[in-house]
């Protein structure tokens, strides 16, 4: 019985945390470090080294943060180029008024699909400035894109956290085929993104702080929370480089990225590549970005995602640590059954 307590202790621990703080990255390593005394008891410290040496040395955990430290980049290099920017302005003469906007949204979650941190970032950098200008509080466009990106990253089986998840269900003798085989049931993401839609529509009523905030703006306030009513307009405003890329910096990476995802195999690494290869080409051979800024801005993308991979890290040693103290309660129960036995 106590055994089987102690299995569930870090894994409560995580909930209990998460829930009340708030704060998944100290929620995770707290909830680590209890299944590293766990299982190693007096030899936690040595224990917690060997473990730090399985994560890094896991395929799975590899691949994700070759995902990771390249997305960081791509990024990077479509915001510095202005090719996020020259996107909103293309969708500008069709997003006005309080529903379109939201509704274009919504339709580029689903076409930039590969990756939810990639869409989100992309979105709502390309329609804070229209959403702004329509008079929709930051609020909504934040909470639409991230419910959004996170929910089609899970139902479209041609993402990174597809890829990320097939990783954590292989060892198990489980692949993508069986990953495709559980989408139908995934209604949560279904139903998130319907409601999105009908928010967006206004048929779902707005609550909460978020009728906050459109009390706000509708009073005479900023869409920006905590801003004067003028600051959105200034952020919306690009800087000089905006004016040098064109649509097709955004969309041919983009497209690259996507062709290289959708090639057999599904490896989200090689349309990353790919990607990077356009931005260089593209980017490099106008004069939008020097080849020497291009180099620089790698890196600087890279380390904006150091954070995220560390918490990946985490999360993969947790599992391994959850692992483990199921075998031992395995073991306990076997032996247990054979005593009862004898």
């Amino acid at each position: 019985m106590l055994s089987n307590i102690l299995i569930l202790v870090p894994l409560i621990l995580l909930l209990f945390m998460a829930l009340t703080t708030r704060r998944i990255a100290e929620s995770l390593l707290s909830a680590t470090l209890l299944a590293l005394f766990l299982v190693y008891g007096r030899n936690s410290f040595q224990g917690s080294i060997d473990t730090m040496y399985e994560t890094l040395s896991n395929e799975s955990y590899q691949y994700v943060l070759l995902i990771l430290l390249l997305f960081g980049p791509v990024i990077k290099y479509f915001q510095e180029s202005g090719a996020l920017n020259s996107f909103g302005k293309a969708l500008e003469k069709y997003a006005y008024g309080k529903k379109r906007p939201l509704v274009i949204a919504w339709l580029l979650c689903i076409l930039l699909f590969a990756d939810e941190y990639m869409s989100a970032l992309a979105v709502s950098h390309a329609m804070r400035g229209i959403t702004d200008k329509n008079g929709i509080p930051r609020e909504h466009l934040a909470m639409q894109d991230n419910a959004m990106a996170a929910c089609i990253a899970v139902f479209v089986p041609l993402t990174s956290w597809t890829a990320f998840s097939v990783g954590l269900i292989r060892p198990y003798g489980m692949d993508f085929a069986d990953y495709v085989r559980a989408v139908p049931t995934m209604f949560f993401p279904m139903a998130m993104i319907l409601i999105m839609l009908l928010t967006a529509l206004g048929i779902v009523p707005k609550l909460g702080n978020l009728k906050k905030a459109y009390e706000r703006v509708e009073g005479g306030g900023s869409a920006v929370p905590g801003e004067a009513p003028d600051a959105s307009e200034n952020a919306s405003e690009g800087g000089p480089e905006e004016n040098k890329a064109k649509l097709f910096d955004l969309l041919i990476p983009l497209a690259l990225l996507i062709i290289g995802l959708m090639l057999p195999g599904q490896d989200l690494l090689r349309g990353l590549i790919l990607a990077l290869i356009g931005q260089f080409v593209l980017y490099t051979s106008r004069g939008i970005i020097s080849i020497k800024r291009f180099f620089d801005l790698f890196f600087e993308g890279a380390r904006s995602m150091l954070n995220t991979s560390i918490i990946v890290g985490i999360g993969f040693t947790f599992c391994g640590l959850n692992d483990k103290l199921i075998y031992f309660y395995m073991i306990i129960l076997f032996k247990n059954i054979i005593l009862y036995i004898i």
